[in-house]
């Protein structure tokens, strides 16, 4: 029974298809139904004319009855789309002009969509592809005008071999800095982007390999670093997704390399949202093999993660960092002075640039000068006058806790390491007074606009 009634819907969506249901049989029957009550009503004395009309008023409706057919035999909300699709199309082909203009608005429209919900599905939606992502971080230096930056390689081995706080640590150079090669021994010669990464690199991530094993401590090592790890679309595209790979040469820049590892398929890195895309992927990664004789504090060319130990907080972690940072700067006073070490959740740091524009539209610019203008001054209490703005010594550098995304006057945005403060909307050095005597000092014709603005401005701080 199942199968007759199957057997039926497969033959209503060939008809609706191809568009042409069997009615000529029928067509043919309902004549031959009129033309026999015809001949009837003709014997009963009628003229030829008139039994013809008065046996199609009996038999009735032959448009309706093909159409009562046609929903036997079609599907009929899919043949009414098929026929509203072929009417627009003949109105699109009557305005190529119009038509143009449409599919272009709609595929610019769909396409900015896809991008957006891609990037927010990669970046907020969906967790890294880590093992317990919430437990890494990323290590930075904080300079002397409070802004992060890469860290120096001597500084990345003193933070490696001083702390406690972490199951591992390891390092990656920036890409500014990172390697490229070129892939010998093909039948043409291509260009790979290269990851020089330390040897812990993949373990503090938790990445499983595909095919093979991570780079050994001992590779680490100048003069032992000929060892390479593929990345899945390099494997597939430039090694015909051989299983083999693993432990055989490739020629990279003239040199012989073995290949000692593929990397999963989903296997992704990088410090910020845009990171995360095809183009920014290295396609081989190579040991970093810093040389212990050879540490520079001057360079700052390296991205740093670690992993949490189970049952350690970040505020731990980054208590141990800063008594670490101390003792690096009375042993390196030159190059260590000031430098503070700062740890931000590695979800935190590539998601930070996408939730602050997805939240705040408009006020990347001002967060940019606005950070750095407003770090380190202290949070002004409830009721009591502002500094005049100057760093409060013994105080460390921190953000204000805005909700609505940046303050009132400097614009300094809270994206990261937010204190709050009692207030809304205000960072601790700018009042409201400051605000308005910027945009309306002087200006007796904007006091209007002023007293508007003072109003709206109440009401987003939930003063009135």
């Amino acid at each position: 029974m199942i199968g007759r009634r199957l057997g039926k819907l497969w033959q209503r969506m060939r008809n609706t298809v191809r568009n042409k249901p069997h009615d000529l049989e029928f067509q043919a029957e309902m004549e031959e139904h009129v033309r026999l009550l015809a001949e009837q009503y003709r014997r009963q004395g009628m003229t030829a004319e008139g039994a013809m009309l008065a046996a199609r008023r009996q038999f009735g409706n032959t448009t309706l009855l093909q159409e009562d057919l046609r929903a036997m035999q079609m599907i009929p909300a899919i043949e009414a789309l098929r026929g509203d699709l072929s009417y627009a199309a003949r109105l699109l082909r009557r305005n190529p002009g119009f038509a143009a203009t449409a599919v272009i608005t709609l595929a610019l429209g769909i396409g900015a969509n896809t991008t957006i919900f891609s990037v927010c599905n990669a970046m907020l939606f969906r967790p890294l592809p880590y093992a317990e992502p919430d437990r890494i971080v990323m290590l930075s230096e904080r300079q002397r005008d409070g802004k992060p930056s890469n860290v120096a390689p001597a500084n990345f081995v003193d933070w490696q071999n001083g702390s406690r706080s972490f199951s591992g640590m390891a390092a990656v150079r920036a890409s500014s800095f990172a390697s490229s090669f070129i892939l010998g021994g093909q039948s043409e010669a291509s260009r790979l982007a290269g990851g020089d990464v330390s040897s812990s690199f993949f373990s503090v991530l938790g990445v499983r390999f595909m095919l093979g094993r991570n780079f050994l401590p001992d590779e680490d090592r100048p003069g032992h670093d000929r060892v390479a790890i593929l990345s899945y679309a390099a494997w597939s595209k430039w090694f015909g997704a051989d299983r083999d790979i693993a432990g055989k040469p490739i020629t990279l820049d003239d040199k012989s390399y073995t290949v000692v590892g593929v990397l999963p398929a989903d296997f992704q890195f990088g410090s910020t949202a845009a990171d995360f895309q095809a183009r920014g992927q290295a396609d081989i990664w190579v040991p970093l093999a810093l040389d212990p004789q050879k540490l520079q504090r001057g360079a700052h060319m390296l991205h740093v993660i670690a992993r949490l130990k189970p049952g350690v907080k970040l505020a731990q972690g980054q208590a141990e960092l800063d008594v670490l940072a101390a003792n690096l700067a009375q042993q390196y006073p030159k190059n260590n002075k000031d430098i503070g070490i700062v740890a931000v959740p590695l979800t935190d740091q590539v998601t930070g640039s996408v939730r602050v524009a997805l939240e705040t539209p408009g006020r990347g610019a001002p967060e940019r000068n606005g950070r750095a203008d407003c770090a380190g001054r202290k949070p002004r209490a409830a009721g009591t006058a502002t500094s005049d703005g100057e760093p409060v010594p013994g105080e460390p550098r921190r953000h204000c806790g805005l909700r609505f995304g940046a303050c009132w006057y400097c614009g300094l945005n809270s994206a990261v390491a937010c204190r709050p403060v009692t207030r809304r909307g205000d960072c601790g050095r700018h009042t409201n007074a400051d605000f308005y005597r910027r945009d309306f000092a002087g200006d007796r014709n904007s006091l209007r606009t002023g007293s508007l603005v003072r109003t709206v401005a109440r009401k987003r701080r939930g003063i009135a």
